[in-house]
């Protein structure tokens, strides 16, 4: 499923600044990504960027249960990352990361 919203932004960008030299990035938590978007994106020359927030380790503070959901939530990313590097052009995807005092002992 395409997103509406998404498409509508990037058609009403292309429309609105057609003479300006605009190139499109979207960035998004990659969670949602399918290969319909992605080839939509590579259709339009639009670059994309995964901020990747999931991480398989955390602290002891939280429950069995919240890690269970971030972990599968980290390796549907990861997934969908694999996916989008194996479709997107070169200098089309990125991948970004925040790095913090809480979560740089678990970086790998």
């Amino acid at each position: 499923m395409f997103p509406k919203e998404l498409k509508f932004t990037i058609e009403y960008i292309r429309k609105n600044y057609q003479y300006e030299n605009i190139n499109i990035t979207v960035t998004t938590n990659g969670f949602l990504l399918d290969e319909n978007i992605i080839k939509y994106f590579l259709k339009n020359n639009i670059r994309l960027t995964v901020s990747l927030h999931y991480y398989p380790i955390f602290s002891s503070k939280e429950s069995y249960f919240s890690h269970s959901i971030h972990e599968l939530r980290f390796n549907k990313v990861s997934e969908n990352i694999k996916k989008v590097a194996s479709i997107l052009k070169e200098d089309t995807f990125y991948v970004n990361f925040v790095v913090t005092t809480e979560n740089i002992n678990n970086l790998y």
